[in-house]
């Protein structure tokens, strides 16, 4: 710990494996709680979740907090490869910093016996913290709308990401268990009816599959991935639709049913996520460690649960799950950002945003460009492309025609709104001048510094897509964060009024609460007016979807559970 105005630090050594004297843990807990818990005493970190963690499982609850160094570097520069302390000061303050790794490897901090050395290393991070956060505020200072946005979204949305990874997740573990089951012996029967048609072959295998399939069924595959190169041929080959579904229910049993019921947490009960807030360049929040990570490495990523896995998840007895869902989040944004006239007249007469864009673009009715039409499906594909960055080649794999016919299909789409084609244009000029694109109301930036690096024709269309997609899907994250604060804090209310509400999670678009399942549709429209309210994007309004449910993604609408009020 610091005193940052009296430059002076310490470290207290408790629980060290030493025959050195120490004092005695509970007793400097008890003495240092006043402290911690006095929101008044403003507080700096560099990871601060993993410190409020750590205090919480003491009995401590950390108040005050108003400086964490690692996340405003993910501010001032998204690019950084590391954000550990001790890199940081090293590059930025010219401070050499060993890491806690590279100091005393695999080892617990306890099990450094010698109290100097521990209280070298745990002092010299206090002092470079400090450091670090003045260099950091110097720069944020020159931004002033990065600087607001900063300590007020991002600092408070490390305290809601504490509170949903401590609220935790019940598993029907029973569920799982029976699922995992009948997933191994569809798997293992699809399995044995795909060896009877091509032979044995390690199906897990590419190198393998590729070769059998184009030896037995006369192929000439380039690879065997499924969207590129199998689902295509699925329709004209049978075993190659079985292959599908193989690969489908290997991995919902090997990444989701047998293996997220080991990582229930034996002390609460519970699995419980770890959250990144921005674990995404673009400010997204992010979950587990990578894409895989329920396989990998024992944390759980709640951003990729598909549908069938979801079920797993119950609200406890006595509880609810209630959803929020944006409708077109990132498509509103853009509706708000080009002020395109045929996406702002949808929104304002509530009509469907691609069926009324298939009608401008095909001359066809609005009623013949309803939901389930080519018509729709093209406008749909197209905007969508626009927001994700999706390329002529990636857009003619996902509607299965040629690369010219999607790039025709694109241009009659954009013919159709001037206003974004002259807000891509604007995007593009932008990143080509200054090397970075600026999220809504300029609180934060995206960098993509490889511009100015001489880029080749593909690289630079690379960026300019990235350029768009970093502006729209990162003032959504924006919206996402202080809607998330605004629910922690609804939350926080109702506890202090003796109901137990809790932030249960966000999934992309989605946010979901676990309350006790007797709340009123008075604290429901609270919840409502939250979703829609906290952050508008000028005049394009929010539109939200609320679901009522006792296993995530089996819900009810609210008319349905009021029914009998």
């Amino acid at each position: 710990m610091g005193a940052v105005k009296a430059d002076i630090h310490a470290y207290i050594p408790v629980r060290h494996n030493t025959k050195e004297a120490q004092l005695d843990a509970d007793y400097v807990k008890e003495r240092l709680r006043p402290y911690y818990e006095n929101s008044k005493l403003k507080k700096i970190a560099h990871n601060g979740k993993f410190d409020i963690h750590i205090l919480d499982r003491e009995g401590i609850a950390l108040k005050g907090l108003v400086w964490d160094t690692q996340e405003a570097m993910k501010l001032l520069n998204e690019n950084e490869p590391r954000y550990a302390l001790k890199k940081l000061v090293t590059k930025y303050l010219n401070i050499p910093s060993l890491t806690y790794g590279e100091l005393f490897g695999k080892i617990g901090f306890q099990e450094v016996s010698s109290l100097i050395v521990a209280a070298s290393y745990a002092i010299k991070d206090s002092d470079v913290t400090i450091k670090l956060k003045e260099f950091q505020l110097k720069h944020m200072k020159r931004f002033p709308e990065i600087l607001e946005y900063y300590e007020r979204v991002e600092v408070p949305f490390i305290e809601t990401l504490f509170e949903m990874e401590t609220t935790g997740y019940e598993i029907d573990l029973d569920f799982a268990e029976r699922y995992a089951e009948d997933l191994r012996q569809k798997f293992e029967a699809l399995r044995s009816d795909i060896f009877t048609v091509i032979g044995e072959v390690d199906l897990d295998s590419p190198a393998q599959l590729k070769t059998t399939l184009n030896s037995r069924l006369g192929l000439k595959l380039e690879s065997t991935d499924a969207k590129k190169a199998l689902a295509p041929i699925a329709n004209d080959y049978p075993v190659i639709a079985d292959i599908l579904a193989y690969k489908k229910q290997v991995k919902l049993y090997s990444t989701y049913f047998n293996v997220i019921p080991d990582l229930v947490d034996k002390a609460t009960g519970k699995l419980h996520a770890n959250f990144n807030g921005n674990g995404a360049r673009t400010g997204r929040l992010s979950s587990g460690k990578d894409e895989e990570a329920t396989a990998k490495d024992g944390t759980v990523n709640l951003q990729n649960q598909p549908k069938p896995a979801r079920i797993m998840y119950l609200a406890p007895k006595g509880y609810a799950l209630v959803s929020g869902d944006w409708s077109q989040q990132e498509i509103r944004c853009l509706a708000y950002f080009t002020q395109e006239p045929v996406l702002l007249e949808a929104y304002r007469t509530g009509r469907d945003v691609y069926s009324s864009l298939a009608a401008e673009t095909f001359d066809k009715t609005y009623e013949e460009c309803g939901d389930g039409t080519t018509y729709r499906d093209a406008a749909k594909r197209v905007l969508l492309s626009i927001v994700y960055g999706t390329t002529k080649y990636g857009l003619s794999t996902q509607l299965k025609i040629d690369v010219s016919e999607a790039q025709t299909l694109i241009d009659k789409v954009m013919s159709t709104m001037p206003n974004v084609v002259a807000f891509i244009k604007a995007n593009n000029n932008t990143v080509d001048r200054q090397g970075y694109v600026s999220m809504d109301k300029n609180q934060r930036k995206r960098r993509l510094p490889e511009i100015k690096q001489n880029p080749s024709w593909s690289q630079k269309n690379r960026v300019h897509r990235q350029a768009t997609n970093a502006i729209i899907q990162g003032s959504a994250a924006i919206q996402s964060k202080i809607t998330m604060n605004a629910l922690a804090q609804l939350c926080r209310t109702k506890r202090s009024e003796g109901k137990d509400w809790r932030i249960w999670c966000t999934v992309h678009d989605e946010a979901i609460l676990q309350v006790p399942d007797d709340f009123t549709q008075d604290e429901l429209t609270e919840f409502e007016d939250i979703m829609l309210n906290s952050y508008v994007f000028g005049n394009v309004p929010n539109k939200t979807d609320i679901a009522i449910m006792r296993r995530w993604g089996e819900g009810v609408t609210k008319e349905e559970w009021f029914v009998n009020d």
